[in-house]
């Protein structure tokens, strides 16, 4: 178990590790204070049939607005991402009418989404009616984590283009989050930013200069043995 806000380098391949999200911060938990939707905040959409959703990014600790933040929303599929002006407000139009889950991220932030009660759960759902506006759906983003180390062969030397899997444990594991993925560089060294606070599990595959995991989940092998034979800290496959 190893502390992701400490600003040492972690030289040994890890098992589980405990983020804490932000160095100078203690524990950050995502407000929600200001996110159900009142029952007014069903407006006439400035477009046809079609609906729209807006709403404001902001930190998490201060709830001051985040430029330039990514947000998506999603029903059975993925409506294009949208970013956020100086005030941190966007505007999601031209959406089919339908059940959608908003979601927002940013480099230095954990991703979250609208109505979630916890780190990486998957939030709540808004109900578009045809031709109508949403408004004044607010996500409060926390701090991101970050986690960094060295992959090394049995030699000892340094393996580059290593793939490197992150996934929660604990009681967040029931929300499903999805792994985060990267890559070791020339020197065995990876680091892998952006994550929510809590618990995660860190390994590569048995092969890691045959096995890559891409971002979408895929995974592409030229060498023999199963994707599934993952090494975690100290060494041996568990």
């Amino acid at each position: 178990v190893a502390d992701a806000a400490a600003d040492r380098p972690m030289r040994r391949r890890l098992a589980i590790v405990a983020l804490a999200a932000g160095v100078l911060a203690g524990r950050v938990t995502i407000d929600l204070r200001g996110q159900v939707q009142p029952r007014d905040a069903v407006k006439p959409a400035t477009s046809g049939g079609t609906a729209v959703i807006r709403g404001r990014v902001i930190t998490a600790a201060s709830r001051d607005p985040i430029r330039n933040a990514r947000v998506v929303a999603s029903a059975e599929r993925e409506a294009p991402p949208v970013m956020t002006d100086a005030d941190g407000q966007f505007t999601i139009a031209g959406l089919p009418p339908g059940e959608y889950r908003v979601a927002a991220g940013k480099a230095g932030f954990a991703q979250a989404s609208w109505g979630a009660r916890g780190p990486q759960a998957p939030g709540r759902t808004i109900a578009l009616p045809p031709g109508k506006a949403v408004e004044d759906v607010v996500i409060a983003l926390p701090r991101g984590a970050a986690i960094s180390g060295t992959i090394l062969d049995t030699a000892g030397e340094p393996v580059g283009g290593a793939s490197v899997m992150v996934e929660r444990v604990g009681p967040t594991e029931s929300a499903a989050a999805p792994a985060r993925v990267g890559l070791t560089d020339d020197r065995g060294e990876y680091r892998i930013g952006s994550l929510a606070e809590g618990r995660v599990r860190v390994s590569i595959f048995s092969k890691a200069d045959s096995s890559v995991m891409l971002p979408n989940g895929g995974v592409i092998t030229t060498g023999p043995g199963s994707v599934g034979d993952r090494i975690y800290y100290p060494g041996g496959a568990k």
